[in-house]
């Protein structure tokens, strides 16, 4: 009898331990299986980068079922967009990094569960609230919540910035800091000296023409594009999973897919239409843009014998450039030339004109338009400036 009363003891104060709380304003969450730290932090209201700096992990991608987190529980944590991150750097005290971002020493202790000295040590990351520091500096910023497959390098891009602008406001140090959910804060819009974007909004279907490849199955592309293999059999009109072949050109919904959040948005600021120029036929449009009669037919609605007319808008497909390293350009004030474009960037007119279905490398266009400037080898030129006839000048020299 005895013995059953220690072992019921023993039971009930391992039960006991895996709720009490590591310290006064914490509990402890295991972690079960399928977890991962987004769905903790959303469960739990609290940040992913709170959690990682509460229990020192290394690899957020690395959870084991088991695993004991240490989760406080009595900060009101504000929702991602209305804070950031500060990491703690030699010499800072929390008067100092209050005064900075325009809050309270009291906010900054309540937010960040600060106990004592030893919780100010250089390396941490604090939470601090952006509203207030947006309001204390009267700025207007902007957040954009990260997607599946995004990287900083495409944001920056999208957003007329750089990569270190995006490191710096966002205190950003490894790779792990770029987690689908998080909000971004963006760098400052000054409007006097920003051109707007270019108001573009298409409503219309973004297609992507995908070439089979050698052992290509229908399910690897599916895979690939992130879409269903009954949208990509009806769309092109397949009956038979076995009947693509390597060279055909297949249309890609890329509207319908869960992936490719980056170029589904850049797309919808660009121009995805070409005008047909005088004597011109669909063959022509092909050459020059390397893409498929029979695709651009598909996507147009055009039957197989059906010509085109000058002046005609067609629908293209999201340009080949976006997958391949490039610039979201945007026209500066007073207009540019496309051939002052490329000169600037080192590439070629012609793979400015071709990303961007234009023809005329004399075309000057407006300010506040968007547009891709390809960066890939193969589009890159060494231009060289004249003067009376002779060199002047290799810009890359």
């Amino acid at each position: 009898m005895k013995k059953a009363s220690i072992i019921i003891f023993l039971f009930v104060t391992i039960i006991s331990l895996s709720v009490i709380p590591a310290h006064a304003n914490n509990n402890i969450y295991k972690v079960q299986s399928g977890d991962t730290l987004t769905n903790i932090s959303q469960e739990l209201g609290v940040p992913i980068k709170v959690i990682i700096n509460h229990n020192n992990i290394n690899n957020p991608s690395n959870l084991y079922v088991g695993q004991k987190l240490v989760i406080n529980i009595d900060v009101n944590y504000e929702t991602p967009k209305d804070y950031f991150y500060y990491t703690v750097k030699s010499g800072d005290i929390l008067w100092n990094i209050a005064q900075k971002y325009g809050t309270s020493v009291k906010r900054l202790v309540k937010l960040n569960n600060i106990k004592n000295s030893h919780d100010m040590y250089v390396g941490r990351q604090l939470v601090i609230p952006a509203k207030e520091t947006q309001d204390h500096h009267n700025k207007k910023y902007e957040y954009y919540t990260v997607q599946p497959g995004d990287i900083l390098w495409n944001i920056a891009q999208e957003y007329n910035t750089t990569v270190k602008n995006l490191i710096e406001l966002n205190d950003i140090k490894s790779s792990y800091d770029l987690y689908a959910g998080r909000n971004l804060l963006l760098p400052t819009i000054d409007d006097q000296h920003n051109e707007p974007n270019q108001p573009i909004e298409n409503s219309d279907p973004i297609y992507y023409f995908y070439q089979v490849q050698k052992n290509d199955k229908v399910e690897t592309i599916t895979k690939r594009f992130g879409i269903k293999i009954s949208t990509l059999l009806d769309l092109n009109n397949i009956s038979n999973t076995e009947q693509i072949k390597a060279g055909e050109t297949l249309v890609i919904p890329l509207d319908k897919s869960n992936k490719f959040s980056y170029i589904k948005r850049v797309s919808n600021k660009l121009n995805n239409h070409y005008r047909i120029m005088s004597n011109e036929l669909l063959p022509d449009v092909e050459a020059f843009f390397d893409s498929s009669e029979e695709a651009l037919r598909r996507i147009n609605d055009l039957d197989n014998v059906e010509e085109v007319k000058e002046g005609q808008k067609l629908l293209m497909p999201v340009s080949p450039a976006l997958f391949s390293k490039h610039q979201i350009y945007t026209v500066k004030s007073g207009g540019e030339y496309i051939f002052d474009i490329a000169f600037n960037k080192s590439v070629t007119i012609r793979s400015i004109l071709k990303a961007n279905y234009l023809k005329d490398g004399n075309t000057k266009l407006k300010a506040g338009t968007t547009i891709i400037v390809p960066l890939d080898e193969n589009s890159k030129t060494e231009w060289v400036e004249y003067e009376n006839g002779e060199p002047k000048n290799s810009w890359l020299s």
